[in-house]
């Protein structure tokens, strides 16, 4: 019976509250295009903020993470990383990758190079 009510405890037991992270822009550039939510899951929008970058400008993590996906989507070089505080943050449309699946990243740590447009999101969980 003990055991019972340990194992219900701990699965009732209130989850830890996610670590506070401090985020930071991804690049140095103006923003060409802001976040504009969609009306519907898949019409048009923006679900992030574009920045005008140059060619090759180091692209840094926004806050320190592990590094979730690097690698070609749709034709075009991203990267994810998952924070503590369970937000995950994507740079798309980059030039080189400086980043592999699994890395450790620090806040500033360069995760790749700039394209022309640089899209960095943002999104809680999975």
């Amino acid at each position: 019976m003990r055991a019972a009510l340990l194992l219900v405890s701990l699965f009732l037991a209130p989850a830890e509250p996610p670590e506070a992270v401090t985020y930071q822009p991804p690049v140095v550039a103006p923003v060409a295009d802001r976040f504009r939510a969609p009306a519907t899951p898949y019409g048009p929008g923006n679900r992030g903020l574009e920045y005008a970058t140059v060619p090759g400008t180091p692209v840094r993590a926004a806050a320190a993470g592990t590094v979730a996906f690097a690698g070609q989507v749709g034709g075009h070089l991203h990267v994810t990383v998952a924070h503590a505080d369970g937000v995950r943050t994507t740079y798309a449309f980059l030039g080189p990758i400086r980043a592999r699946t699994g890395d450790a990243v620090a806040a500033g740590d360069a995760v790749g190079g700039a394209g022309r447009r640089t899209l960095w999101t943002a999104r809680l969980g999975d």
